[in-house]
C-alpha cells in the first residue's frame, strides 16, 4: 500500500524515525511548582502580548499580527499532535507542559497556505484527544453600574456567621489580591503569580473583593466572607494593556494547573470570554481530579453562553438585585445552575468596602457555600452541584430556566 507523503511523514515522525525540532523548542517550560509568591523569571512585557479587541472574541496575537491557536492534548497524545502539527505545516512557537492537569498545550499561527481545516483533519486523525481553540483571552466578569441590595436574601443572615467547620482550600483565578485590606487580615492567605516578571498587572480591587466574598475575615463585620476560615490560594493571571485587563489562555492553563497541584478543592473563575475546546480540555482535567469549578457567566446579555461558565463541569452562576430580578447585563443560558446577589453588593473596595455589580461578585458566594459543603464531607464535584441546586429557591418561570438557572442559591446553614 502506498502512504501519502502526509501519512509517510507522519509515521515517520511517530515512529522516532526522522527527528525534527520545532520552531520555538527553546520556549518550551514547565508550570512552576506550586510555591506561594513565586514568579516565572521570563522578562517579556506584557506588550509583546497584543491582542485583537472584540468583546468576548478577543484573541492573542502573535508577532506578526496573526492570531494564535491553542492545542490541549494529554501527555499521552503529545507526540501525535507535535507530530500532527508538523506534519501540516505548522511551525510550534512554544509549548507549556501542565503535570498538575496531564496535559500538555501548543501554541502556534498558521503560516501562509496553511488552512486550519488542514490541521483539524490531521489532527482528527492521528491524535484524537487533542482540543484545537482560538487562543483566546478573558475578562474580568465585572458591571460598573450598582443598585441597591441586601445580602440577607440567601439565608445567611449575615456575612461571617457561619464560620467552615474545617479547613477547605479555596483557589481564585483572577487579578493581584491586597493581603493587607482589613477584609483580609488573618485569612490563610497564599499568592502566587503565572505573569511574567515586569507585567503590567490591574489593581488589587477586583481580585481582593472577590477573595474577600468567599473569606473574608469574620471580624470584617459587614465585610466578612461567606465562608470565613478557608485558605485562600490566589493566583494572579491578569495582565494591564490597551484592551484593557485580561488574561490568556495559556495563563489560565497555568494557574488552574497550579491550583490542581496544590490541592485546591474549589476554584472561582470570575471571569467570561469566548467558547473554546481546549479550554473545555483544560477544564474537564481539573474536574476529573475531583476540582469543584464556580464561575461567573459574564455581563453581556446579547453573547451566547461564555466561558468557563457554559463548560460541562462547571457550575454557572448569575446576579441578581435585592428584588430577585436578572442583573440587566448578565449572559443568559440554558447552561446556567444557580443565581446569587451581585447587584449593588457590599464588598472590599479601596481600603474599605464600597458596593459593586456584576456575575463577577455573585459567583464568590456560591463558591463560599460550596465550601461549606466539602467542609461537611460532599466532596464530588457533581454532587455539590446537586446539593445546591436541590436548596435553591426557585425564580423567573417554574423550574430551571435561561435567566435564573435552578434559582436563588442558599446557605448550606451553620
Amino acid at each position: 500500500m502506498r502512504l501519502s507523503p502526509l501519512a509517510s511523514l507522519l509515521l515517520a515522525l511517530l515512529t522516532g524515525c526522522l527527528a525534527i525540532t520545532p520552531m520555538g523548542a527553546s520556549a518550551q517550560f514547565a508550570a512552576p511548582p506550586p510555591e506561594a509568591d513565586d514568579r516565572d523569571d521570563t522578562d517579556d512585557d506584557d506588550d509583546n502580548d497584543r491582542r485583537r479587541s472584540g468583546g468576548s472574541r478577543d484573541v492573542v496575537l502573535s508577532s506578526d499580527g496573526r492570531p494564535e491557536y491553542i492545542i490541549s492534548a494529554p501527555v499521552s497524545a503529545a507526540g501525535a499532535t507535535r507530530a500532527a502539527l508538523i506534519a501540516s505545516g505548522v511551525e510550534i512557537d512554544r509549548e507549556v507542559f501542565f503535570p498538575g492537569l496531564d496535559r500538555r498545550t501548543f501554541y502556534f499561527d498558521l503560516p501562509q497556505g496553511v488552512r486550519i481545516a488542514t490541521v483539524q483533519t490531521t489532527l482528527a486523525q492521528f491524535a484524537p484527544p487533542a482540543r484545537l481553540g482560538l487562543h483566546h483571552v478573558y475578562r474580568f466578569a465585572q458591571g460598573s453600574q450598582p443598585r441597591v441590595y441586601a445580602a440577607a436574601m440567601v439565608g445567611a443572615g449575615a456575612p461571617g456567621r457561619c464560620p467552615l467547620p474545617r479547613r477547605v482550600r479555596v483557589g481564585v483565578i483572577d487579578g493581584p489580591v491586597d493581603p493587607d485590606h482589613t477584609a483580609l487580615q488573618g485569612v490563610r492567605l497564599t499568592r502566587h503569580s503565572v505573569l511574567p516578571r515586569r507585567t503590567r498587572t490591574p489593581d488589587t480591587s477586583h481580585g481582593t473583593a472577590v477573595a474577600a466574598l468567599i473569606a473574608g475575615a469574620r471580624g470584617a463585620g459587614p465585610l466578612a466572607g461567606y465562608a470565613t476560615g478557608a485558605d485562600v490560594i490566589a493566583v494572579s493571571a491578569f495582565a494591564r494593556s490597551q484592551s484593557g485587563e485580561a488574561a490568556n489562555l495559556e495563563r489560565i492553563g497555568a494557574a488552574l494547573d497550579y491550583l490542581v497541584r496544590s490541592g485546591a478543592q474549589i476554584v472561582n473563575m470570575s471571569f467570561a470570554g469566548a467558547r473554546n475546546a481546549a479550554f473545555a480540555d483544560l477544564l474537564a482535567a481539573a474536574a476529573g481530579r475531583g476540582t469543584i469549578l464556580v464561575a461567573a457567566v459574564g455581563n453581556d446579555p446579547r453573547s451566547q453562553a461564555t466561558y468557563p461558565a457554559a463548560a460541562p463541569p462547571v457550575i454557572a452562576v448569575t446576579a441578581v438585585d435585592a428584588a430577585g430580578r436578572r442583573y440587566r447585563s448578565a449572559t443568559m443560558g440554558a447552561h446556567l445552575d444557580l443565581a446569587a446577589p451581585g447587584v449593588d453588593l457590599f464588598a472590599a473596595k479601596g481600603p474599605g468596602g464600597g458596593y459593586l455589580s456584576g456575575t463577577s461578585y455573585a459567583a464568590p458566594i456560591v463558591t463560599a457555600f460550596a465550601a461549606h459543603l466539602v467542609a461537611r464531607g460532599v466532596r464530588e464535584p457533581e454532587a455539590v452541584r446537586s446539593r445546591l441546586r436541590a436548596a435553591a429557591r426557585d425564580l423567573g418561570r417554574p423550574g430551571p430556566d435561561t435567566e435564573f438557572g435552578f434559582g436563588l442559591v442558599q446557605s448550606p446553614g451553620c
